[in-house]
């Protein structure tokens, strides 16, 4: 039987369709502001006050207007951003089982895959844009991951080891570069509050800086809505419930985005509060090599839905 899987963007809200070939696999795409902190970051006006005495006036200066903008989330960035747009993409395991939440540096991500693994699910968010401080309880790789990296031309990977099999696969990937725990320790580290194996963290730019000048920035894999531009044939919805191997998951519309809970109570992060992002959608795919070792199948079509 199919089974669900999720894309959620928390880039410009609105998307069009895939752009491009998309893995049959669960994700939620959280692009620069996916998680509730930074999908509500888009500044306004700011106002600065004029004058000595009680009556003074206020002026409001616009923003300036983006100097680029990202090709997985289509925001505008700043000269700063700008400069981070000619790096690879990132692609971090995650671990999604109830003893590994909340999840660090989750809403700093570009774009979140939800993939089905032994029973629950595991995420793969992967960076680009921004940068996050902390990330994880990193997990393992699964015969899933490569199809779906190559989507990003040469894209990084972290990942904390898998069996013989997944590592032979993984390395033999020549489309990965991979930054991984077994390969680059220092460059990981254990911490409270949980305990092994979910308590494995790392920085964006100590992986980051393991990239070389033969991997690309990422082309985008979604055109998105202009302002003010809505899908044709599109209906109201004030939600969906999901269920990606073992982990039920919701997405209810907010009236700025769709907030996610899973497992019965609101999915958080340690630091943006309660899981949003812009858009979300849900493929169908079948898992090979069911129950021991689920593969998302990646290769043809099926349904598809965009909230």
């Amino acid at each position: 039987m199919p089974l669900s899987s999720t894309i959620t963007t928390s880039a410009r809200p609105g998307l069009r369709r895939p752009s491009g070939w998309i893995p049959s696999a669960s994700a939620y795409a959280c692009t620069k502001c996916g998680i509730a902190s930074r999908l509500r970051c888009s500044s306004s006006a700011r106002q600065t006050a004029a004058g000595w005495s009680s009556t003074a006036t206020t002026t409001t200066t616009a923003p300036l207007p983006p100097v680029a903008f990202a090709p997985l989330t289509a925001l505008g960035v700043d000269a700063a951003g700008a400069a981070l747009l000619g790096r690879p993409p990132l692609a971090i395991k995650l671990d999604n089982a109830v003893e590994a939440l909340p999840h660090a540096g989750l809403e700093r991500a570009d774009v979140v895959f939800e993939i089905k693994v032994e029973g629950i699910s595991r995420l793969m968010a992967v960076f680009h844009s921004t940068d996050a401080a902390s990330v994880g309880p990193v997990r393992s790789a699964r015969l899933s991951d490569p199809p779906i990296l190559a989507m990003f031309g040469r894209p990084l990977f972290g990942w904390s080891g898998a069996n013989d099999t997944v590592t032979a696969d993984v390395t033999a990937s020549s489309w990965i570069r991979n930054v991984d725990w077994v390969s680059l320790p220092g460059a990981y580290r254990r911490r409270g509050p949980h305990r092994a194996p979910h308590n494995l963290y790392t920085t964006t730019s100590e992986l980051f800086a393991r990239s070389s000048a033969d991997q690309p920035a990422p082309s985008p894999i979604f055109e998105f809505l202009g302002a003010g531009q809505a899908q044709p044939g599109a209906a109201p919805a004030a939600g969906v419930n999901l269920r990606v191997g073992d982990t039920p998951s919701t997405w209810v519309w907010s009236g700025s985005g769709w907030l996610r809970w899973e497992y019965g109570r609101r999915h958080t992060t340690e630091d943006a509060g309660q899981v949003v992002a812009a858009n979300v959608v849900i493929l169908e795919t079948t898992y090979a090599g069911e129950p021991k070792v689920p593969t998302a199948g990646t290769v043809g079509s099926g349904h598809a839905a965009v909230f």
